[in-house]
């Protein structure tokens, strides 16, 4: 079966649903509604526009949380190497 979406939607398509994803292929493939076949116009490009906005701020959110979970993982390890010095210290006594 060959790939009916663009690669760089690979992620995104890869969390939706199975139904979703076969919803949006039969769409894709299949683009007549009531007899008329759809033709690509000037709202298409909007929705397309849309459609890769809301990508970018979905990447760029997740690239975000990704930053922040590295630092939080870093700022833990800290803390647990002070709280390990700390109690070694108190050891000693």
């Amino acid at each position: 079966m060959t790939q009916w979406w663009s690669s760089a939607y690979n992620d995104l398509v890869s969390q939706l649903p199975q139904s979703i994803v076969d919803c949006l292929k039969l769409c894709i493939l299949y683009p007549k509604i009531r007899g008329k076949k759809c033709e690509l116009n000037e709202e298409s490009d909007n929705l397309k526009g849309l459609f890769e906005k809301e990508l970018a701020s979905y990447n760029n959110k997740k690239q975000c949380m990704k930053m922040n979970n590295k630092r939080y993982k870093e700022r833990l390890q800290d803390l647990i190497e002070e709280k390990e010095k700390e109690h070694k210290a108190e050891m000693k006594r």
